[in-house]
């Protein structure tokens, strides 16, 4: 995969499908990535149904976000100067970007991780396991379950917050123990 990397990938980027095109307009993802394989790799999971943007790292995530507003972020933990648990700190006490849906990429679950993920404001936990359907579909259930829940009054943002990260780490938790740890 990486013999066909655009020269500006990682750079804020965007990443259009080679798939079929579905009807009608794409949902914005900000990919926030700093192993430039795993991102591209990510980025062709999702170029189907999401147009994806990427930043290498946390810093570069606060410099597109200026002047970009993306339907979700999905963010590596594990970051040069940024991680993803401040990345989501900082965006969570923006008032222009704080409603975002933000997902922790994580793989394999360690045991603070899913208190960590509660402390930052994330609003969910994404396996880092390279399965496109996998991903596809947990990108689509955090938009669906935040906007559907929230605006239906069924639970408060951090109510429906606190269920998503729960629910992904008990999720988490069963496919490494039933791959013995493997992505």
């Amino acid at each position: 995969m990486t013999d066909n990397l655009p020269e500006n990938a990682g750079d804020g980027s965007i990443i259009e499908s080679t798939g079929t095109a579905s009807a009608g307009v794409k949902p914005d993802l900000l990919l926030v990535e700093d192993t430039l394989t795993q991102a591209m790799r990510l980025s062709h999971f999702l170029a189907d149904k999401y147009t994806v943007k990427l930043a290498r790292d946390g810093q570069d995530a606060l410099n597109i976000l200026q002047d970009y507003k993306p339907c979700v972020i999905l963010s590596d933990i594990t970051m040069p100067e940024i991680d993803g648990y401040e990345l989501c700190r900082r965006l969570k006490q923006d008032a222009r970007l704080a409603r975002i849906p933000f997902a922790l990429m994580v793989f394999p679950l360690e045991r603070d991780e899913a208190a960590k993920a509660i402390e930052c404001g994330a609003d969910d936990l994404i396996g880092k396991i390279f399965d496109g359907p996998y991903l596809v579909d947990n990108v689509a259930a955090i938009l669906k379950n935040n906007c559907q829940s929230i605006a239906a009054g069924v639970v408060t943002p951090n109510e429906q917050r606190l269920a998503n990260l729960f629910a992904s780490a008990v999720a988490l938790l069963a496919h490494q123990n039933i791959n013995g740890g493997k992505r």
